[in-house]
């Protein structure tokens, strides 16, 4: 405790203050320093005013004695002189452009790290970009600092002091949270740029429409009929159009005979159902339902008659469940009916009904022929981790036994059936 204390009271002589000061007193007056540049940037919307402010303040109230602020173009990978002491880069001695690939810059940028020439030595990059920048006697020294703004690169500033040495820690983080700030200014900027000249740019097109409208205005008041009426028919062959998608849609997913879903859209919704339940908790019930003795009924009636059969069950089953459940056509004489939220009990319950319709024949073929018709049906519920085929597997067990019951029957799966 004693070492700590007396560490942060250490005298310390950092960049980013006029005067020297104990470590502590450095880091709390650092924060200050970028919260002043925070609030600079806040008041005024012009990037080069918050960079001209900036700048100043930090000359005004560090030992840095230059500040060159560059703009990276991710396309060129070339990093572009914005200003040299708040100065435009036309009135700037210092490189105007940098490549990422020949600049001391760029190992600031590449690796997104603070770079020290006091630490470079005689590296090639150091020689042939930052010569210029640094008195003949190598007094100073320069940092580079990447700007970072939402994980993205949008810059670098390069910060000069002298007499070269290494930063301190505090240092590092003050210079960082610096750039950090002007980088997120830098990055608003190209935004608001980029919404500015998009703006400017339907100011002209509108412009140029307006002026084309008036020359044009004579004859599109002789198109305006001609015109309405083509929008009237486009209209309507849009809603035409809309309607026959929506038919060929419902007609893609729908047994045309039962009126129900078809058997291949039940493969893509049981997917679905099951993924749903399994992710919210909720029930899943699925009932198999199997027409009795279709092929004596078939032989009995004929073909199209028999076809009134399906026709029937499949309404009777759409006019038992409810909205979020969905009927479907297996096979042939076999239906299908998912259940969501819904538990065994209250699909025994649904099972019920639709046999005491079964029993009392208020099937429309059933009452024109005078002939008794029949369904067994297996229930299944959905245990977790099971997978579509063992699940239908399931309840068509169940159906299978129900049949040993009699007629109408339905019996529930459970792990002890047979």
């Amino acid at each position: 405790m004693n070492a700590r204390k007396r560490k942060s009271d250490e005298i310390i002589s950092p960049i980013f203050l006029k005067e020297d000061t104990s470590i502590s007193e450095a880091k709390s007056r650092g924060l200050e320093l970028v919260s002043e540049i925070s609030d600079t940037i806040l008041r005024e919307r012009n990037f080069f005013v918050v960079i001209g402010q900036a700048t100043k303040l930090i000359l005004d109230l560090t030992k840095l004695t230059s500040i060159a602020i560059y703009g990276y173009d991710n396309i060129s990978e070339r990093l572009d002189l914005i200003t040299h002491d708040g100065d435009s880069p036309e009135k700037d001695k210092v490189a105007l452009k940098l490549l990422l690939s020949e600049s001391f810059a760029s190992i600031a940028a590449s690796e997104k790290r603070v770079i020290n020439t006091f630490e470079m030595g005689s590296d090639e990059l150091l020689d042939k970009q930052i010569s210029k920048a640094m008195t003949k006697e190598g007094e100073n020294c320069i940092v580079s600092v990447p700007m970072i703004a939402q994980e993205e690169l949008t810059g670098v500033l390069n910060f000069t002091f002298s007499p070269a040495r290494k930063l301190m820690e505090v240092e590092e983080h003050i210079l960082l949270s610096i750039a950090k700030n002007i980088g997120l200014a830098l990055s608003n900027a190209k935004y608001v740029s980029m919404i500015e000249h998009e703006i400017k740019r339907r100011e002209r097109a509108e412009i140029k429409l307006k002026e084309i409208n008036e020359l044009l205005e004579e004859e599109v008041q002789k198109q305006t009929l001609a015109l309405n009426k083509a929008n009237e028919n486009l209209k309507k062959a849009n809603e035409q159009l809309r309607n026959e998608i929506q038919q060929k849609h419902y007609e893609s997913i729908t047994d045309g005979l039962s009126g129900l879903y078809s058997s291949p859209y039940f493969n893509v919704r049981i997917n679905a159902e099951i993924a749903h339940a399994s992710r919210y908790g909720h029930d899943l019930s699925m009932l198999f339902i199997d027409i009795n003795d279709f092929k004596k009924i078939n032989e009995r009636l004929g073909y199209n008659q028999a076809n009134d059969v399906i026709s029937d069950i499949g309404t009777l089953i759409k006019d038992s469940i409810r909205n979020v459940d969905s009927g479907y056509r297996y096979t042939g004489k076999q239906f299908v009916v998912l259940l969501p939220e819904t538990n065994t009990e209250n699909s025994t319950n649904l099972v019920d009904r639709i046999i005491e319709k079964m029993r009392s024949r208020e099937l429309p073929t059933s009452k024109k022929f005078g002939i008794p018709i029949s369904i067994s049906v297996g229930i299944a519920a959905m245990e977790k981790g099971i997978n579509p085929d063992d699940f239908v597997d399931r309840a068509k067990n169940a159906a299978l036994l129900s049949k040993e019951s009699g007629e109408n029957e339905y019996r529930v799966w459970s792990a002890d059936l047979p």
